[in-house]
């Protein structure tokens, strides 16, 4: 049984397929040139009732099956730059009798396509007469990028067997849960300082949706506090916090500590504690030819989304999709309310155009927090003020952008608290964003970008945006910094520092203003 006595079949019963399809004996196999010579023969090209164009392709095997997709696309596409037919006016059937082969990417084809698509399986006599069709839907599922959770668990133990006894109890409980996936960082603290238990499990899942919430409750135990008459007297409960109590429940003696973790706290981890071993649990996150440790550990992280206090990006605007998203990401990031979003997506822009196989590196931490650049103590500790650094190289070309938080260098006169218009200030792990660019003036600093270009730098320029447009200017004037604004004005700072202590010191105050 040959494709072409399916096709020819086919074409005399087009309305197996759908009602008011018609093919003339011409339109039977239909020749399409291209001056690219990538030229073929469609099997049949049909009128529906309403006039379109109709492609459809008929294929009898798996083999056959898989170059199926590769020609709808090569077809559609001679029918659209050679013809100069409506793409509105293409549709796409692809007939075939065996579906094992064809469905995910006819699927995958029928979700992002510029086309309409459809598919059907027909059954075959021995002569290759089509005895009857029935049409076979796309799969459903939507393809689910991996994401975690934003909220992780911490988990500290006095040594290194209660860790390893932990672990062993643990990962049995975690199988258990075949709608979600785990990641588990095995840590330890570089320094054993006094207060610090120096064994750390770091465990993370992936992100939880709506449709899984019959499969989550399942799974708890009758006397998980979700199940309580009481349970949503303060809210509901997020699934992901759900699914955590109750493995902490199961595991409650065998752990000495706990702490909640988030994105930005899974930053200092990687940073200050030493990962021994990465542990996964799942089918996606166990494939570690496409996800490394290194993956793994940027997308707890999350510093390519949600994370509101670390942006980090290495790539070039020559990986066209990839650079979509930072940018989008980055605009995401800063949002309006930073001085630096505007000159900063207008010199990437710039160097997109200009340098297009550059390699950029950028590096953002702790933007719209103005209390960690100016706080002595939070200072003298490593709190990072917001901070941002950006590398181009582009062959022997190389540039850097530093933002930096600019003192106009008049003094402060007025008492911290008046300052931020706030008694007992504010809490320093609750950035104020919708008052940063007016905590800022009242400061007398402002964000600003410097362009150094050169190694050794030979020129030093002002990014700025005027009138909608960028504009490099040459520096002037030496820049005053954050450290010119905590020297000189040492007696605001120490107040500042007096004041957050006592908002410490003080819950109910603290969480008034919280």
């Amino acid at each position: 049984m040959r494709e072409e006595h399916i096709r020819d079949s086919l074409a005399t019963r087009l309305d197996l397929l759908e009602p008011g399809l018609t093919v003339s004996e011409r339109d039977r196999e239909v020749q399409l040139s291209s001056p690219h010579g990538a030229g073929g023969r469609l099997d049949i090209l049909a009128r529906d009732s309403s006039n379109n164009l109709v492609v459809i392709e008929v294929k009898r095997s798996d083999q056959s099956a898989r170059q199926a997709v590769h020609e709808l696309i090569k077809y559609t596409y001679l029918l659209r730059v050679s013809l100069g037919v409506p793409q509105h006016r293409i549709r796409c059937f692809l007939v075939s009798t065996v579906w094992h082969e064809l469905l995910v990417p006819f699927s995958e084809l029928a979700r992002i396509g510029d086309y309409e698509i459809c598919g059907f399986e027909i059954d075959v006599s021995p002569d290759g007469q089509v005895l009857k069709a029935k049409q076979v839907p796309p799969l459903s599922e939507e393809p689910a990028e991996l994401e975690f959770d934003s909220e992780h668990e911490l988990f500290l133990f006095e040594s290194e067997r209660h860790r390893t006894e932990f672990i062993s109890a643990l990962l049995p409980k975690l199988e258990t849960y075949e709608f979600v996936e785990f990641v588990a960082l095995v840590v330890d603290h570089n320094q054993r300082r006094h207060g610090i238990f120096p064994f750390g499990l770091y465990l993370v899942m992936t992100a939880l949706s709506d449709e899984m919430e019959e499969q989550v409750l399942e799974s708890l135990d009758p006397d998980h506090p979700i199940h309580a008459p009481d349970a949503y007297a303060d809210g509901p409960w997020r699934l992901a916090d759900a699914l955590a109590e109750e493995i902490r429940r199961h595991l409650r003696g065998k752990y000495a500590d706990w702490e909640r973790g988030t994105p930005s706290k899974s930053i200092e981890i990687l940073n200050e504690w030493q990962v021994s071993r990465t542990i996964r649990v799942g089918r996606r996150v166990a494939n570690d030819v496409v996800f490394t440790d290194v993956d793994i550990h940027r997308r707890i992280m999350d510093i390519d989304g949600d994370n509101r206090f670390s942006f980090q990006f290495s790539g070039s605007p020559r990986h066209a999709r990839s650079w979509e998203h930072a940018i989008d990401s980055l605009r995401c990031f800063l949002g309006r309310r930073s001085a630096w979003t505007e000159p900063l997506l207008q010199y990437l822009g710039a160097v997109a155009s200009k340098r297009h196989n550059a390699t950029i590196s950028l590096y953002i931490f702790n933007p719209l927090n103005i209390i960690p650049a100016i706080h002595p103590v939070l200072r003298e500790n490593g709190a990072d003020p917001p901070f941002l650094e950006l590398f181009v190289v582009d062959g022997s070309y190389v540039a850097s952008v530093h933002g930096i938080l600019e003192w106009s260098g008049a003094p402060m006169t007025v008492a911290p608290a008046e300052a931020f218009r706030e008694p007992g200030i504010i809490n320093v792990f609750a950035p104020r964003e919708m008052e940063y660019q007016v905590d800022l003036a009242r400061h007398h600093l402002a964000e600003s970008l410097l362009e150094f270009v050169g190694a050794p730098p030979t020129s030093v320029r002002r990014l700025a945006v005027v009138k909608g447009k960028l504009r490099l200017r040459p520096l002037t004037a030496p820049v005053r910094g954050l450290d010119d604004f905590v020297r000189e004005n040492a007696t605001y700072t120490m107040q500042l520092a007096r004041d957050m202590r006592v908002m410490l010191l003080s819950p109910r105050k603290g969480a008034e203003n919280s």
